[in-house]
């Protein structure tokens, strides 16, 4: 499935915390166990506070896989992806 999120880029670090009815743009209507997942939509322009994040997630949960995305827009748009929180390694003592 797709979730677009409007998202406000003075929020930090993006956490499932932020995943709410209040910020989801649109999403697919369902999750399927398919290869091919297509999610059109409108979007109003961005006025710079408040962006879009495009969320692909897989149909099982905690797995991942590489994907390729296609967006068709009349505007001028700019991607960029966001910056993965590394993961802190325990210390043995």
């Amino acid at each position: 499935g797709i979730v677009v999120l409007k998202y406000t880029k003075s929020a930090g670090m993006l956490t499932m915390d932020d995943v709410t009815k209040d910020t989801i743009a649109f999403q697919t209507p369902s999750w399927a166990d398919d290869k091919t997942v297509m999610l059109s939509c409108t979007l109003p322009p961005s006025d710079g506070e408040v962006t879009y994040v495009v969320i692909p997630s897989t149909f099982k949960p905690k797995k991942t896989y590489k994907f390729s995305m296609a967006v068709f827009t009349d505007m001028d748009v700019s991607f960029e992806p966001l910056e993965e929180e590394e993961e802190e390694e325990e210390e043995e003592e």
